[in-house]
């Protein structure tokens, strides 16, 4: 079983675990490179269906998939999706780096654009095989052998330090906490954050509605609403709430 290979309608998130990942992904980028290799060798004659869709064709599952393992990674985080994660972007981003510079893959394109310009295509297809061939030579696609090279290095350097940034950034926000102890401070909450955490507030205090004072919520990054962590201290002069409150951003 292959869950990120899946192509069903409803996605079983549940079954999308990080030891599938590079299993799954390793399946996907085998299937592309044939796909890529049999366009790339497609012989005469050419048409739409056997160069411009089947590349797209060939492409779908590993879009797919590699889509839910960003998708994943975004917003369900976990250090084994990270791991899992960093080990194939390397290779993804070295496949898809590579796909406008491969010099026989762009000869079949090229060929066979030249030709669809006297075919009975739809404007839609006609559009769609412009911006495609703009999309390969703006990629590098007729840079000479050793600039196509450093092209795909950069491409996947690129990649890989996009990742990075978002981690950086993902961490921290996650480690961003703002300490509250003027109840003032809260009275553009909605009643229903309040509610998460138990509180009840009054005019001169603000207390735990619950009896435990040792239970902590802690903000889960798997919902959208905020959801604050929630530490009592006894202090001399009474019962202050300490609420460290996380910002949401996904």
């Amino acid at each position: 079983m292959h869950p990120f290979l899946q192509n069903d309608f409803h996605i079983k998130w549940s079954t999308l675990t990080p030891d599938h990942i590079e299993a799954d992904i390793s399946k996907a980028l085998d299937e592309a490179k044939a796909a890529v290799d049999a366009v790339a060798n497609q012989s005469a004659p050419l048409t739409y269906e056997n160069t411009i869709a089947a590349l797209d064709l060939g492409l779908e599952t590993l879009n797919r998939a590699w889509g839910l393992v960003s998708h994943l990674d975004s917003v369900a985080n976990s250090p084994e999706l990270r791991a899992a994660h960093n080990k194939m972007l390397p290779k993804v981003s070295e496949f898809f780096a590579g796909i406008p510079l491969n010099e026989t893959l762009w000869k079949t394109l090229k060929a066979y654009g030249e030709q669809s310009e006297t075919e009975a295509l739809s404007p839609t297809q006609h559009r769609y095989i412009a911006e495609t061939l703009a999309d390969f030579r703006e990629a590098g696609a007729d840079l000479p052998p050793e600039q196509k090279k450093r092209a795909g290095e950069i491409q996947s350097e690129l990649a890989e330090l996009t990742q990075k940034y978002s981690e950086h950034c993902l961490d921290a926000t996650n480690a961003w906490e703002k300490i509250v102890t003027d109840k003032g401070q809260l009275s553009g909450l909605p009643k229903s954050s309040n509610s998460l955490i138990g509180l009840r507030f009054h005019s001169t205090s603000c207390i735990l509605a619950r009896e435990s004072l040792k239970s902590c919520h802690k903000y889960s990054r798997s919902r959208r609403y905020l959801m604050p962590s929630a530490v009592c201290n006894e202090r001399a002069m009474g019962r202050e709430l300490i609420l460290p409150l996380r910002a949401v951003t996904r």
